[in-house]
């Protein structure tokens, strides 16, 4: 992962998301004032993606990982980091670990063994 340029990558990651949760309650409450409201931080949201897409001073790195965001799912992360809620500390560690060897290049290989209960 690249280290500079990515406060700007966070940004703007958050800026999605944030545009997604605000999309998400217009789609349970359309019509209401609040979602009034939401719609003109939406457009708003809108302005700050197009304007991060078009900063010319923006390193090469960045603009790359800046159009990948773009195309992945923006409820993934948080998706991944729910579910990790649900696990004990070991498991998260072994997570954790996981996750810096693939980025660091490292080809990782599950295999899924199931443990026979000894009651059954």
């Amino acid at each position: 992962m690249i280290n500079k340029g990515t406060s700007i990558i966070k940004a703007f990651y958050h800026t999605r998301h944030s545009k997604e949760q605000f999309s998400d309650f217009l789609r349970d409450y359309p019509n209401t004032k609040l979602g009034k409201n939401f719609n003109i931080y939406i457009k708003k949201l809108e302005w700050i993606e197009r304007d991060f897409k078009t900063i010319p001073s923006l390193p090469q790195i960045v603009s790359e990982a800046m159009t990948k965001e773009m195309n992945g799912d923006i409820l993934f992360p948080t998706a991944i980091a729910e579910k990790c809620l649900m696990l004990n500390e070991e498991q998260r560690e072994t997570i954790e670990y996981l996750i810096d060897q693939m980025i660091s290049g490292e080809n990782i290989k599950v295999l899924k063994e199931k443990i026979e209960d000894e009651n059954n």
